[in-house]
């Protein structure tokens, strides 16, 4: 528990619509958080991305491997932005996008590892669909 709180946790911040109630699962908070648009283009996200998680800098049909790119706490898809340019073109970068961050920063940013997790393992589903491989650091 040590490990998931200074890893999710470090650059929280309190939106707007408050801090999550004791015991209250993330949906709940989400039910009360405002709608937002999730299309920041101006970053690279491709049209066909149909989902506010991923960033598709380079969009590569005919890739080999799908790299999912997660950033270091606090970062965004930007960390990102210049790999597809710097990595062969049988890889194809996807960077996430956490809620709480760049685009997603009116959006509650998860507390927990686990429902992180779920949440991620949900949304990559639809795109693997070739080989993958998961990038993270921490600075």
């Amino acid at each position: 528990m040590i490990y998931e709180t200074r890893a999710c946790c470090n650059s929280f911040v309190s939106p707007p619509y408050g801090l999550p109630r004791r015991g209250e699962e993330r949906d709940a908070i989400t039910k009360r958080a405002p709608t937002q648009l999730m299309g920041d283009e101006s970053i690279g996200r491709t049209p066909s991305t149909k989902t506010p998680w991923l960033y598709f800098f380079s969009p590569n049909p005919e890739a080999e491997l799908r790299l999912f790119c997660l950033p270091y706490a606090g970062g965004t898809v930007t960390t990102y932005r210049a790999w597809p340019k710097k990595l062969p073109r049988n890889v194809e970068v996807c960077a996430v996008q956490l809620p709480g961050r760049g685009s997603r920063m009116p959006e509650p940013p998860f507390t927990r590892l686990a429902p992180l997790v779920r949440a991620l393992a949900q949304n990559f589903l639809p795109y693997l669909d070739r080989p993958f491989a998961l990038f993270g650091h921490a600075r």
